[in-house]
């Protein structure tokens, strides 16, 4: 089965305008992997922060479908307790493996980076 998306990543015409551009996926050939960004979430706020829904849009903007969606936090460290500062708090997805260049240039990191003992965990979104 072939999908079409539809992406806006930078080609342009010759005016320097954004143009839609035609991308067929074959679902079969799709290697998923989980990326994450950073909630934002400040401590001492517990309803600041992007929601899954926002970061998955950040991914879609540029042409990169998520395939799954979780909260996280990043465990193996303890962030200063200072109210104002960002906490562990993660937006997990799963994307296309061959999507990670894009989701890289927009602030994702994939779940492969985490290093020594820092490793990450799902909880719940509250």
């Amino acid at each position: 089965m072939a999908l079409i998306g539809c992406s806006l990543w930078p080609i342009g015409n010759d005016d320097g305008e954004k143009i839609m551009v035609e991308e067929e996926i074959d679902e079969d050939d799709v290697e998923v992997i989980e990326v994450y960004i950073s909630k934002g979430r400040l401590q001492c706020e517990d309803e600041s922060g992007k929601a899954l829904s926002v970061t998955e849009m950040m991914l879609q903007q540029v042409g990169v479908k998520s395939y799954s969606s979780e909260c996280g936090v990043i465990t193996g460290v303890m962030p200063p307790a200072l109210c104002g500062t960002t906490t562990l708090r993660i937006n997990v997805h799963g994307i296309d493996e061959r999507k990670l260049p894009k989701a890289e240039m927009i602030g994702f990191k994939s779940v492969e980076s985490f290093e020594g003992k820092q490793d990450y965990e799902i909880v719940s979104c509250d």
